[in-house]
């Protein structure tokens, strides 16, 4: 009877794992870019306070935070992942 719910959850488990593979990738591509990204913010937002800019600087900031919130995201999407997997393998 395991082996068969086994056999069963197979799929399943191959679906999660591309799954966390595809996540890995993007979210290494994505940290190259983003790399880059905050550095752009950050120059642009020490010119915005040298020039007094307080709304560009407000949107750096916002544009900062949404970086942030994207890598945070990915990681907790694939933290999920893996351990749903564990938990399936385990049954």
């Amino acid at each position: 009877m395991r082996f068969l719910i086994k056999i069963i959850l197979l799929p399943v488990v191959m679906i999660l794992s591309l799954m966390k593979l595809l996540l890995d990738g993007a979210t290494r591509v994505y940290c190259l870019f983003s790399g880059v990204a905050i550095n752009l913010l950050i120059i642009c937002a020490v010119l915005a306070i040298i020039t007094g800019q307080w709304l560009d600087l407000g949107v750096f900031a916002v544009l900062f935070v949404g970086i942030i919130v994207v890598l945070f995201s990915a990681g907790t999407i694939t933290v999920v992942l893996d351990n749903l997997k564990e938990k399936i393998k385990e049954v």
